[in-house]
């Protein structure tokens, strides 16, 4: 087994966690994935707070891969070498291409003399790229070292429920996939009042044709108000005995929902948000076969206490078959969320 505790939880410091503190990590979880030697870790010796999930690899150069996936789903690849003398600290130049695509430049940072991170934050696509790919080639210091991504379309998804497992453990162990991002439907009062909403933010967000749902038409969305429009549908539950703290839970249950039902390829991120109202934006796509799937989630606070939760998705059976649909009124109903839903 790879135990690098050390350097993963450098690696996770390096993506965008904390501070490198003097201890090392310890390892809270181990499973294997393929040839990947994987875990969750913690940021310390006493087993107290999880930092991050890595999967690891050795090959005949002598290299070791990681990759890592930390509590704020930020990631990176890291390379290990024993024979390498980097200078700590120092920057790294180097150039990468994934099968026969695109030789992408980019810079890795030495985290000690013989290990070293290229880290992609919260970059999608890349995440895609990687998923899909079935080789990485790296040019580097005049040299190109070649590393087969065999399982990584296993590995990625399964780090991402491994971090959403450790940050919140109750959501994954929903029995649907649906149960933990779209809780169920509550009292006729609670989905009177997400009818009402939907059909003022759908008005103000300026989606035509939009209808409202009859509960028994969608009864696996578990909602408390479904509408459809032409090419793309969406949901509102309101998760009435949650409190404004829970809203950081919802980027964790969300992802983690979906990456347990996606039986393909499944990516996700949490999208920032510039402006100065309290809420959470998710995306999630999950590829499976010819087909793809991808929705969008809003969390806001509810006056009257709790958190509304909208999710926007292409519609089934859509004659456009691209994420473009939801993303068009995901970015509508963001504008108008404010304005329609009470404060």
């Amino acid at each position: 087994m790879y135990r690098g505790f050390a350097l993963l939880f450098a690696l996770a410091a390096l993506i965008g966690l904390t501070a490198l503190p003097s201890g090392q990590a310890a390892q809270l979880k181990h499973f294997k994935v393929g040839s990947w030697d994987s875990g969750a870790y913690s940021d310390d010796g006493l087993r107290n707070k999880f930092s991050h999930c890595a999967g690891s690899a050795s090959y005949k150069s002598g290299v070791i891969v990681t990759l890592i996936i930390n509590r704020q789903y930020k990631w990176g690849v890291a390379f290990a070498n024993p024979a390498w003398k980097l200078t700590p600290g120092a920057n790294i130049d180097l150039a990468y291409v994934v099968d026969g695509g695109e030789a992408r430049a980019t810079t890795a940072k030495a985290v000690s003399a013989n290990q070293a991170l290229i880290g992609f934050g919260d970059d999608g696509a890349r995440f895609k790229e990687f998923s899909r790919g079935n080789q990485l080639r790296i040019a580097a210091a005049n040299q190109v070292f070649a590393f087969d991504l065999t399982d990584t379309a296993k590995l990625l998804p399964a780090l991402l429920d491994c971090v959403t497992q450790q940050i919140n453990p109750i959501a994954v162990t929903a029995s649907t996939p649906t149960a933990a991002a779209a809780p169920a439907p509550h009292s006729p009062e609670l989905r009177a009042e997400a009818t009402v909403i939907a059909a003022n933010l759908l008005s103000q967000a300026g989606i035509s044709g939009f209808r409202m749902a009859t509960p028994d038409e969608f009864p696996e969305l578990k909602a408390d108000a479904v509408w459809a429009a032409p090419d793309v549908m969406g949901t509102i539950n309101i998760m009435a005995a949650a409190a404004p703290k829970d809203l950081d839970n919802i980027r964790s249950m969300v992802i983690g929902s979906e990456a347990k039902g996606c039986k393909g390829m499944f990516f996700s991120g949490s999208i920032p948000d510039d402006g100065k109202e309290q809420l959470i934006r998710v995306f999630t796509t999950c590829q499976e076969k010819e087909a793809q799937a991808t929705i969008y989630t809003l969390a806001v606070p509810r006056k009257a206490g709790g958190i509304y939760i909208l999710r926007t998705m292409t519609a089934a059976g859509a004659t456009v078959r691209s994420e473009k649909p939801a993303k068009d009124a995901d970015a509508g109903i963001r504008k108008a969320v404010f304005t329609a839903v009470p404060k």
